[in-house]
């Protein structure tokens, strides 16, 4: 089991203890996993993604989630580690802002000397996403503008999500 602090290289590394720990230390408490079962595995161009099913006590709250999946940096890839490198940053600084809406991440943690980093994120791929968007035909041109330049208004897009 990896301690707490520590990257996460090896996806079987993760156990019902060490998860439970990370639940907590998030915030869900009480969040006791009994069981995680790796459900498929993607080594992609700049990643290695892991999605596991995971079983609670009956006890944990509700929240606690049942789906997450871990993704992990390539070894021997600069690219893969800067981009990892970026969203760990990303999720540590923005990740607790309750106005954004993100997913919600449990940990996040990257090693310069290594380059070795790790998310583990909520899998919302049960959920149902729909998008809409909105021509925002209401926003002024640019001072100084005529009808012939290719100005085109910006675009709100709003995604719902429903699990």
């Amino acid at each position: 089991m990896p301690d707490l602090d520590d990257i996460i290289t090896d996806p079987t590394s993760i156990t019902p203890e060490w998860l439970s720990e990370t639940f907590e230390r998030r915030g869900l408490k009480g969040a006791k996993v009994s069981g995680i079962r790796e459900r498929a595995r993607v080594n992609g161009l700049f990643s290695t993604r892991v999605f596991y099913d995971v079983l609670h006590a009956p006890s944990a709250p509700e929240e606690t989630p049942r789906k997450i999946f871990l993704k992990l940096s390539l070894p021997d890839s600069e690219p893969s580690q800067d981009m990892i490198r970026q969203e760990v940053e990303f999720y540590r600084s923005h990740g607790d802002i309750p106005a954004l809406p993100l997913v919600r991440y449990f940990a996040a943690a990257y090693s310069a000397e290594s380059g070795a980093a790790h998310l583990l994120l909520e899998d919302l791929s049960d959920c149902s996403l729909r998008s809409y968007r909105h021509r925002a035909d209401s926003f002024p041109r640019p001072r100084g503008g005529t009808a012939s330049n290719e100005y085109s208004p910006p675009s709100v897009i709003l995604i719902v999500v429903s699990c």
